[in-house]
Formats: structure tokens, sequence, C-alpha cells
């Protein structure tokens, strides 16, 4: 079953339908209540889904799936930081720095699955001039 993690949804409670295997489906491990009806209903109301966990305990298979849009923009938030830095650094080549904290930075999002990173630098120029707070938005894949 670990190789099922990342996998298609829908083909996996397929598969899991046509072997007779008890489980549960949830959107978190942690979620006390079996969602396997609402994830089988948003299949087949065409919405995606991948399996993020699976957990097998004494014979049964527990499932934890996400929606395909959130699963994907939770990895890339994860990948912002080291996106930034190569975007500002390719953008930049004479000085660009990322302040620690910044409270001009954050996810901008156009509709559920397109959205861009738009953050706050320090820019240096060729002269050595400095520009502060500059507003840089980063693509994300």
């Amino acid at each position: 079953m670990a190789d099922c993690k990342d996998k298609d949804a829908a083909t996996v409670i397929a598969g899991l339908d046509a072997d007779k295997l008890p489980g549960t489906i949830k959107t978190s491990s942690n979620d006390p209540a079996d969602m396997a009806g609402t994830i089988r209903g948003g299949i087949a109301q065409g919405t995606a889904y991948i399996v993020t966990d699976a957990i097998v305990d004494n014979g049964r298979i527990d499932l934890v799936v996400d929606t395909v849009a959130h699963h994907n923009r939770e990895l890339a938030s994860q990948q912002i930081p080291a996106m930034c830095e190569a975007a500002g650094k390719q953008a930049h080549p004479y000085g660009f720095k990322v302040p620690l904290f910044s409270d001009n930075s954050g996810v901008v999002f156009s509709d559920d699955t397109n959205w861009s990173y738009s953050f706050e630098a320090n820019i240096t120029n060729a002269f050595g001039a400095v520009a502060r707070g500059c507003r840089l938005p980063v693509p994300v894949p």
C-alpha cells in the first residue's frame, strides 16, 4: 500500500473496492470522520483527488486524500523560499536579499488552481545603491 501514495485516489479507491478491502477515506489522518461518501461523490462530480497517505492496520487500509489543486499548492508553498532566492538572484545579480520578516509577502490567488507568490526584497544595483522593500512576483508552476 505504500506505493499508492501520490497516486490518483479514484484509481486506488476503485482497486480497494474491487478487492473488498475494509477501511476509511479521510482528508486528514487526525480526522475522526470517515469522508468516503463525500470523497466518492466529489470524484463522481469530477473533483481530482490524490492519496497523500495510506495506513495499514489490522487488515484495514485507511486512505488520506487531498484535492490535487490543494496538494499542488501545498507542495509549491514549501518550495517558495528557494524560488524567491533563485528568481531574485537571476533578476538582480548585483545584490538581492529577502528580509527575514516581511508583512508584504504572501500568496496571491487568481482562482483555485492559478496563483503566484509576491514578496518584498532589498535590491542592490551595479553602483551599490540599495532599494529597500521592492515588491517582486514569483510565478509558481
